[in-house]
């Protein structure tokens, strides 16, 4: 009996962990897209922005959005005179959180070619049309949460090295004459779901009986005495256990920007 209580209790305790850890926030269904860089010196990390906007555009679930961003004013925080430690393109899914590893999504999305336009250069297209299905998942890491997005970090790379080579100062001269980064997202699918499965979703018809109208009565009805009943009542001290038995159980026992 022991034992069954022993078992019973770490089980509990299991799954009373568990509950809370998820830092899902489901009035989120929406993705943030970055085009992102950072420096190697103080690994300042910085990202375009639409013109007026102070952070990344978002998209809501089964909205199509054509993004320009014309707001390169944080570049001029990066020093890059120690190196590029990166920079490309990622769609981070707001329903996880930065704070809590091991969550995870499914997000669905379609995507046209992104056009980078700056001075004194050729247009730079990033060949990356498509509609995909990316599965994502927090990871920790030393310095904090990441990998709560789908990224085309090497193909933006990929395509930007192509025409401006690898060295740290061309690429911040390249990423300061920006002029415009543009795309266009659709947000499809989040695990599955889409905005059109919440649309048509069946309205509840089930309409409420009228109530019958009755006679008044005009003699006081006979009172019965309750019936006995040895049932507990359904009161909050199960939940109110469960703490208790934690504790019994427990002395037995990238990155978003």
């Amino acid at each position: 009996m022991k034992k069954i209580l022993a078992l019973t209790m770490a089980l509990v305790m299991v799954a009373a962990m568990c509950v809370g850890t998820s830092a899902l926030d489901l009035s989120k269904k929406t993705l943030m897209p970055q085009v992102w860089i950072q420096d190697t010196a103080l690994y300042t990390w910085v990202e375009a922005k639409p013109e007026g906007a102070d952070e990344a555009p978002h998209v809501a679930l089964g909205e199509t959005v054509d993004v320009v961003l014309t707001n390169f004013s944080d570049y001029g925080k990066l020093d890059m005179t120690s190196g590029c430690n990166g920079y490309g393109f990622q769609i981070c899914d707001e329903t996880l959180s930065t704070e809590v590893a091991g969550d995870s999504s499914t997000i669905g999305f379609t995507i046209s070619d992104m056009t980078f336009k700056a001075d004194g250069y050729d247009d730079i297209v990033v060949p990356i049309a498509g509609s995909y299905v990316k599965d994502v998942k927090t990871v920790q890491y030393d310095w904090g949460i990441g990998d709560n997005n789908a990224n085309f970090n090497s193909e933006v790379t990929a395509a930007i090295s192509a025409v401006v080579g690898t060295d740290a100062k061309a690429i911040y001269d390249y990423f300061s004459a920006l002029t415009s980064i543009s795309y266009t997202i659709t947000y499809d699918s989040y695990n599955g779901e889409t905005a059109g499965n919440a649309a048509e979703a069946p309205a509840d018809t089930t309409a409420e009986a009228p109530a019958e109208e009755t006679p008044a009565e005009t003699e006081a009805p006979a009172t019965t005495e309750a019936p006995a009943t040895t049932e507990a009542p359904k009161t909050g001290l199960a939940l109110a256990v469960v703490p208790a038995v934690m504790a019994l159980a427990a002395v037995a026992v990238s990155k978003k920007h």
